[in-house]
């Protein structure tokens, strides 16, 4: 059983190492979306792509650590809390710091993604106000009546896009 826990603690410890990781990708990936980096936005997204695969194979690896620890605990239901219940005194105290560690971690990676996502929509709003405003040109001239006439500029760009 001792074998079980100790292997959990140590796919958390990387799972949460890795997180931290990700939260320090996307706080960059914020920034060069702020400064309009898109070619820096698309290497942070190919890492993250890379990180997101290893933290499925990490989780499958916790879930198997996970079941492995429940069933020598005899626990019912075999949550994360009632193993940290269950656990003796010297591990319960470092699950429930990583428990509590990765719960703010993942707080902060969900608002950080919020706030990107906020981010990209505002940009492609401003593409598309930008985008109305070069294909609603239009050229005033007076014709010659001495009358302003208006004359619709598509030229630029083809909406049709």
């Amino acid at each position: 059983m001792k074998v079980a826990l100790s292997k959990l603690i140590k796919v958390l410890q990387k799972q949460k190492e890795l997180y931290e990781k990700l939260l320090e990708l996307g706080l960059h990936k914020q920034r060069d979306l702020v400064e309009g980096k898109i070619e820096a936005v698309e290497e942070a997204t190919n890492k993250e792509e890379i990180m997101l695969g290893q933290a499925v194979s990490l989780e499958e690896e916790r879930m198997q650590c996970t079941m492995e620890v429940a069933a020598g605990y005899a626990l019912q239901d075999g949550t994360f809390l009632e193993i940290i219940e269950a656990s003796p005194p010297g591990e319960r105290q470092e699950l429930k710091q990583l428990y509590n560690e990765m719960k703010e971690l993942i707080r902060k990676m969900d608002k950080l993604n919020q706030e990107n996502m906020n981010l990209i929509q505002q940009s492609l709003r401003f593409i598309d106000v930008t985008m109305d405003v070069i294909t609603q040109q239009r050229n005033n001239t007076y014709g010659n009546d001495h009358e302003m006439q208006s004359q619709q500029l598509n030229r630029i760009v083809d909406k049709k896009i």
